[in-house]
């Protein structure tokens, strides 16, 4: 898609007619016009919500009320928050309309460390979902570089091949349309259903084994940390042990979707770039880890006992992308 005008109208086209027709259907009632799409059914919503929970930038109300985050379709914003009672940003869109200095009422634009609305997720309407997408967005993002870098992926590939060759299955070799995969032979790049099979086939992979270890990891220290005294249930436990990951699935997705950005280093400078990239993502995530336990009332030996897991989670993803960093 970055090479190929077509390809770019394709998904961003479709996206933005979808957007047009949902807005047109949904975000029209009562009178006013609200961002269905933004709130409910946008890719990129999700991905800067989600990622947003870290950012250092947050509008909140001068007067909040208690009751914690709210859906509200009668108030001034167009993805319906209920401004007053606004705790989280994952479903702002920075319009500012909310945000007037001279009102009491209002919301402020205000600075803070960066991660505290993670450190702070239990009051933070943590959800299951947001935790999912981080997971699996970072294996999908991690497959798709490693399957360029890779010489087993090569191997694996030849003898998929070969395999559906010596079967009969001859349309493996043929080139798939040109809305599905690059078929685009006066540039010398053609994509068969081979490739298609191949790559998409190790990207679903890449996604389930690298999710499954880490679901694993993060149920181990959900299980740990209710041994050692941590309040809550096993599901609220393990969702918001499951944002440990945020810092290391955002550098996974800048460096799977944001390519391009490290083409402008130096080809020498690009590789370590990207490694203290994934290790600071690895300090901040044992850095909210810690912090996270102790909104579940674990310090000191018993936090850092249930923090083990998720340590050895940001590692592995780290490990992970070592080829594809360095190779």
């Amino acid at each position: 898609m970055r090479d190929y005008a077509g390809a770019i109208l394709e998904v961003f086209g479709m996206t933005m007619l979808a957007a047009l027709v949902v807005g047109f259907l949904y975000g029209q009632g009562q009178g006013t016009r609200k961002r269905a799409w933004c709130r409910h059914a946008c890719p990129i919503g999700l991905l800067l919500g989600v990622f947003s929970r870290l950012g250092a930038v947050d509008i909140k109300p001068k007067r909040p009320e208690p009751g914690g985050d709210a859906y509200d379709t009668r108030g001034l914003c167009p993805t319906n928050i209920d401004l007053r009672r606004k705790t989280e940003s994952r479903h702002c869109v920075m319009c500012m309309r909310c945000v007037h200095p001279e009102r009491p009422g209002s919301l402020t634009l205000a600075l803070r460390a960066p991660g505290t609305e993670v450190a702070e997720i239990q009051r933070r309407n943590a959800s299951l979902s947001e935790v999912w997408f981080m997971l699996l967005g970072t294996g999908v993002s991690l497959g798709g570089f490693l399957w360029l870098v890779l010489p087993q992926y090569q191997t694996l590939r030849a003898a998929v091949g070969e395999w559906a060759i010596d079967h009969g299955w001859l349309w493996i070799g043929m080139p798939g349309p040109l809305w599905l995969m690059v078929v685009h032979p006066e540039a010398r790049e053609v994509f068969v259903w081979l490739d298609f099979v191949m790559i998409v086939g190790f990207m679903v992979g890449t996604m389930l084994a690298l999710t499954g270890v880490l679901v694993g990891l993060q149920a181990l220290a959900a299980w740990i940390a209710g041994r050692l005294g941590a309040v809550g249930s096993f599901r609220a436990r393990f969702t918001a042990l499951g944002y440990q990951i945020a810092p290391a699935a955002m550098i996974s997705l800048l460096l799977g979707l944001g390519v391009n950005l490290f083409t402008l280093l130096p080809h020498t400078a690009a590789g370590p770039v990207k490694g203290v990239a994934l290790a600071i993502a690895v300090a901040w995530s044992v850095w909210l880890g810690v912090k996270i336990l102790s909104g579940m009332g674990l310090n000191g030996a018993r936090a850092a006992a249930a923090l083990v897991p998720g340590v050895i989670g940001g590692i592995a993803v780290a490990a992970a992308w070592w080829p594809a960093v360095f190779m």
